[in-house]
């Protein structure tokens, strides 16, 4: 997320976008605030794991894993993932994660997970997995008796005023994500 917040102050990308854990989201955006930067929510999920089809753990158990069960698993994380998840792994009893795996892109971590025993934390999403060729190997599951959830939002300089095709992009994703709120 830094990286990514990083990349918006210097002005090398218009838009970033981010998982904030609710638990931490008052020191991110006052964070943020101090960078000159703006955060806009876009939706809150529960954080699911996202593992390969025919991962050990699709035993046909249906669509909920324990956190015991995944401690036999190596986590797959981003880089620069500690910076507000750290106390996430504590608290839903992940640490100390004797098998971590650090990646610094999008396509390395899905890489891992396809062709491996490997899982990873991200937002509950169902629908980001289907209807592409490139995921056709994932899926996620949900944490039975966890409730963490993550704010995916969109951070962007006060400093400069949005690109009429970033402005488009950040509305359509908008919609995107309004057509996908779970119904309460």
């Amino acid at each position: 997320m830094q990286e990514v917040a990083d990349m918006v102050r210097r002005q090398e990308a218009e838009i970033g976008l981010i998982v904030v854990p609710l638990e931490h989201r008052q020191l991110i955006l006052y964070s943020l605030h101090k960078s000159d930067l703006t955060y806009k929510p876009l939706i809150t999920e529960d954080i699911a794991i996202i593992i390969r089809k025919g991962h050990p753990l699709c035993d046909g158990n249906g669509e909920v894993v324990t956190i015991d069960q995944l401690k036999e698993f190596p986590l797959v994380m981003y880089r620069d993932t500690n910076y507000s998840f750290g106390s996430i792994w504590n608290r839903l009893g992940l640490e100390p994660v004797t098998r971590k795996i650090l990646v610094k892109d999008r396509a390395s971590l899905h890489e891992i997970i396809a062709g491996t025993d490997a899982y990873t934390l991200a937002s509950h999403n169902v629908h980001a997995y289907e209807h592409t060729p490139y995921y056709s190997n994932i899926c996620t599951m949900r944490l039975r008796d966890r409730n963490v959830k993550l704010e995916i939002g969109c951070i962007t300089s006060r400093n400069r005023p949005l690109s009429h095709i970033a402005s488009r992009y950040l509305e359509l994703l908008e919609e995107a994500m309004q057509t996908r709120r779970p119904e309460n």
